[in-house]
């Protein structure tokens, strides 16, 4: 594995006197400053804003030798009280890699620990130009097919002050669409889904456009349907069915001829999970549920119904300039299951995650399907995959990652695979409008910093 703590280096003063550092090739705790490398930095406009020097300046400002509020032993789950937990078995690519990975933890805790603390810019209106903090943080990390490392941190609600746990369930917004892409993956394995028909072979009722629009071009988002108006409002609608959802878009011109051009569309990604209910012949709710879920040991994943009682789910908020919150708006996200409507924990992501690292769930000619970059017709490289980001420009560290991200009304998420590693990480809150990006990606430094050295010997 590369040396991805670069020498072009951020210097990043501590609160903490104890804890700094003057190696420009280790984040290990040591000197004045904490360095951290320029990959680190995303800029990535598609679906969110570059995590700035701002950004990292405030998650490192906290003072990270102190405990945090609410922040106690009870938050948090270590590798060996998983134990009753079954994890994706996932083969260790080197033999000699350490058993102990308590000083990344730490460190790792540290940054967690400073995020929640301090915060991140704000994104959009009147946040921008502020603050904004977290109500609650939740982090898994696995390495070599084992959870090493799960951890709670603020409140899952704060008017009743419950405390954040790795059960606590969150809303992943977007990283709900990589989940919809495993069911697609498991019907075209099974040859019940032909990804280059046309799409109306599986929902009959989507208009003709006048072009052939297939799944395989949907799940690049290179489909042609369009994304979210800035002008829509959020939507309070109860939907009934996916179908009954595409009333928002069906009738809209195509933003480009499919395969034309590279456009991020959720509503593409609502299309896609009703191809799977007509390939599959099973509500998509309940396909996911039989066939992902629950043989992924996802026990904690699942559709964000406000009608239903949903245990360990954490209320949703928004900052504000002040630096307090506010309940988040009313959504209803019926109409988005596939695209941005689910519910989840970073443990049970980083177990999907885990999925996609070795042949097992999928086959591995649809893994290199789903981690290919697809290109335009003009050969144009998307960096997308069947639903995945393809990394492979060292922004992050190692040479190569997949990962998605997502932000829903009153909650943000990422999950990242570094398959050269065996790592996986996934954090989220219960907060919107926050910077919150590249953030799981710093976290996991730690942990790759430890594996770098050990996969050296």
């Amino acid at each position: 594995m590369a040396n991805f703590v670069g020498v072009f280096a951020i210097s990043i003063l501590v609160a903490d006197p104890g804890y700094l550092i003057d190696d420009p090739d280790s984040i290990s705790v040591k000197g004045k400053h904490w360095m951290i490398s320029n990959r680190l930095l995303r800029a990535d406009k598609a679906w969110t804003t570059a995590i700035g020097i701002g950004a990292l300046t405030l998650l490192l400002q906290a003072s990270v030798g102190t405990a945090v509020t609410n922040c106690t032993s009870a938050n948090t789950l270590s590798a060996q009280n998983t134990a009753t937990k079954e994890t994706p078995t996932v083969h260790a690519s080197k033999s000699s890699r350490p058993g102990d990975y308590s000083q990344a933890i730490g460190e790792a805790r540290k940054i967690a620990r400073g995020v929640y603390q301090r915060g991140a810019p704000g994104l959009y209106g009147d946040m921008k130009g502020h603050t904004a903090r977290p109500a609650g943080l939740s982090v898994a990390i696995a390495i070599d097919g084992q959870i090493v490392w799960s951890e709670g941190f603020g409140l899952a609600d704060l008017e009743q002050q419950v405390p954040v746990t790795p059960a606590t369930k969150f809303r992943i917004g977007s990283v709900s669409k990589v989940l919809a892409i495993a069911a697609v993956a498991q019907l075209y394995e099974q040859g019940r889904l032909d990804i280059d028909a046309p799409i109306q072979k599986y929902v009959p009722s989507f208009p003709d456009k006048g072009y052939v629009i297939t799944t395989r071009q949907l799940a690049g988002h290179l489909g042609g349907i369009r994304h979210y108006r800035d002008d829509e409002p959020t939507d309070q609608k109860r939907f009934n069915s996916l179908v009954e959802g595409f009333s928002l878009f069906e009738n809209d011109p195509l933003v480009a001829p499919p395969g034309t051009k590279f456009f991020y569309s959720s509503y593409g990604y609502n299309l896609i999970g009703a191809v799977v209910e007509g390939a599959s012949g099973e509500d998509y709710r309940t396909y996911l549920r039989t066939h992902v879920f629950v043989p992924l040991g996802m026990d904690n994943t699942e559709a964000d119904d406000y009608e239903k009682i949903i245990l360990h789910r954490a209320r949703f908020y928004d900052p504000t300039p002040d630096g307090n919150f506010k309940n988040s708006e009313y959504e209803d996200v019926s109409y988005k299951w596939p695209s941005g409507g689910m519910l989840s924990t970073p443990e049970d992501l980083v177990r999907f995650g885990l999925a996609h690292l070795h042949p097992g769930f999928l086959k591995s000619s649809t893994l290199q399907l789903l981690f290919t970059p697809m290109r335009t017709t003009s050969g144009e490289n998307t960096g997308h995959g069947m639903g995945w980001r393809i990394r492979t420009d060292h922004r992050w560290g190692p040479e190569l990652d997949y990962e998605h991200g997502g932000e829903a009304t009153g909650g943000t998420c990422s999950l990242i695979l570094y398959p050269e590693t065996g790592v996986v990480i996934a954090a989220a809150i219960n907060a919107g409008n926050m910077d919150f990006a590249g953030i799981p990606a710093i976290i996991a430094v730690p942990f790759l910093r430890q594996l770098e050295e050990a996969d050296r010997k």
